[in-house]
C-alpha cells in the first residue's frame, strides 16, 4: 500500500495495510469522540447521556486495547483541543470516565 499526504511533500511511502487501517480507525474514533463530547456538552439534560458516556467508555477501551494508555492519552488530548477550540468547553474532568480500563490511567 502506498500513502502520500503534504507532510511527506507528496512522495509516495510504502505502508502496510494494517498501519493503514489503524490510521483510518483513530480518525473514524476521534470524530466520534468529538460528536459524543460536543453532544454531551451542549446538552446537559438529555435523556440519552448515559449511553453516549458509555460509548466514550468503549471507545477508551477499544484504544486501549489497540495502543495502550499511550493511545488513549494521545486520543483525548486532540479530542479536548478541538473541544475546547470549536465549542468553548474544557473537558478535562472527563478523563476520570476512562479510569478502569489501565492501571497507569487514574484521573
Amino acid at each position: 500500500m502506498v500513502w502520500s499526504n503534504k507532510r511527506n511533500k507528496g512522495k509516495k511511502i510504502a505502508i502496510n495495510r494494517r498501519d493503514y487501517l489503524n490510521r483510518k480507525m483513530d480518525a473514524c474514533l476521534e470524530e466520534e469522540l468529538i460528536d459524543l463530547f460536543t453532544f454531551y456538552v451542549q446538552n446537559p439534560s438529555a435523556e440519552n447521556l448515559d449511553a453516549k458516556k458509555q460509548r466514550i467508555k468503549e471507545i477508551g477501551k477499544e484504544l486501549f486495547d489497540d495502543g495502550g494508555s499511550d493511545a488513549m492519552e494521545n486520543m483525548f488530548y486532540s479530542v479536548q483541543l478541538r473541544i475546547k477550540d470549536e465549542v468553548g468547553h474544557d473537558i478535562t474532568d472527563k478523563k476520570s470516565w476512562w479510569n478502569g480500563i489501565s492501571k497507569e490511567w487514574h484521573f
